[in-house]
């Protein structure tokens, strides 16, 4: 028998309880599944690295440093064109002349001004000696006045003027005693030498400035090279000087046995890196198929002017002599993290098809936790994820 006509309210209220009912059966089944098939972390392998980018980067000489002067000048050179030099070595002078000149001047002024405080101090003893001659005079006289006022009869005036002239006496002697007790007599005598030994010590000081800018010594240790013509070289090595052009260099100090990797990050590395001392780089340096490994050293402003950085990678020493052919050229560099302790690495492109609408929601976080929920997200690149648990 066919049945038409609409459900009745009771009817549809049933569907809807049964409707429900499926669904509360079905979907733990349907996360059983979901768990069931995701992969275990120990089928991942282990790592103690993450890549988390690629960056052109310029093999450069740790040290090398060009040296020119800021106004024209005369050079005088201590050693031959390509000298080896060790860190502190004075191999040149700028304006010798002059140098010389005032370094004399500050020797007569140093043994000026020692004779000047000699005389002072000399002062200061004959000073010393009048005080206690004067201070044994008046010491004298006060003795004399109170004997006579002993073993003498005087009249009441006689007797006042006496004590008058002896409390004077006193007067003098207290003053004679207080000179002594805080060396008031030597305070003229200090003033003069302490201006005697600031200005020395000014006069020093200006010509350490000079020094400064007059002794050439290696920052390090190096070989130097002259960047003059063969003409000039030559006058050189005479010991004779020559006329230097401003802002123009003339000589470089080169250490080649330090090479490193200097990294300007692009915005992609900046995302993906967190502790740039826990960074390594690889590069590879073509048909040859030698590795050059480096580690993160330091940062570096790109100019005075920038706020932007450059990084500045070691090579191990083991890899020196591989890098030493390719100082000056630019190559694509292979970034990783270093991890504090060794990780699982997943690939994104495993876990993005397992959970696509997490993923979309709650990034590669919701994901980790939905399928494994006691893991640690470690380091993220931009292909792997370091997972710890």
């Amino acid at each position: 028998m066919k049945i038409t006509g609409k459900p009745t309210y009771s009817g549809m209220l049933i569907m809807n309880h049964l409707q429900v009912l499926l669904k509360l059966l079905i979907c733990p089944l349907i996360l059983v599944a979901s768990i069931s098939a995701a992969p275990s972390l120990q089928d991942f392998p282990v790592v103690s690295k993450i890549w988390i980018g690629a960056n052109k980067a310029n093999f450069a000489l740790a040290n090398s440093q060009e040296f020119s002067p800021q106004a024209d000048t005369k050079l005088s050179l201590h050693v031959g064109n390509g000298a080896r030099l060790d860190k502190g070595f004075h191999w040149g002078t700028i304006n010798p002349v002059k140098y010389r000149l005032k370094s004399e001047e500050l020797i007569l002024e140093e043994r000026k001004v020692k004779l000047q405080i000699d005389e002072l101090e000399d002062a200061n003893s004959a000073k010393l000696l009048s005080l206690e001659a004067d201070y044994s005079e008046l010491e004298s006289k006060i003795t004399k006045l109170n004997q006579a006022l002993q073993t003498k009869q005087f009249d009441e005036i006689v007797v006042t003027r006496i004590n008058k002239a002896r409390q004077r006496l006193i007067t003098q002697k207290l003053r004679v005693e207080s000179k002594f007790d805080n060396d008031s007599y030597l305070e003229e005598s200090i003033f003069k030498e302490d201006q005697l030994k600031l200005t020395l010590r000014q006069k020093k000081r200006s010509f350490e400035t000079l020094e400064y800018h007059s002794i050439l010594k290696a920052p390090f240790s190096g070989k130097l090279e002259i960047l003059l013509p063969e003409s000039s070289i030559q006058t050189l090595q005479k010991g004779e000087t020559i006329w230097l052009p401003a802002n123009i260099p003339y000589a470089r100090l080169v250490d080649s046995s330090q090479i490193n990797l200097k990294i300007t990050p692009n915005d992609a590395l900046l995302q993906h890196h967190r502790v740039k001392g826990n960074l390594s780089a690889i590069v590879h340096t073509g048909s040859s198929g030698s590795l050059i490994r480096a580690n993160f050293n330091k940062e570096e402003l790109l100019t005075t002017k920038s706020s932007k950085k450059s990084w500045i990678f070691s090579i191990s020493p083991d890899d020196m002599d591989i890098a030493s052919p390719h100082v000056g050229a630019d190559f694509v560099t292979h970034i990783f993290l270093e991890l504090d302790e060794p990780a699982y690495l997943v690939k994104k492109n495993t876990l993005a098809p397992l959970h696509p609408q997490t993923l979309e929601e709650f990034g590669w976080a919701g994901v980790i936790r939905q399928i494994w929920p006691n893991a640690e997200i470690i380091a993220t690149g931009p292909q792997s994820i370091a997972i710890r648990k």
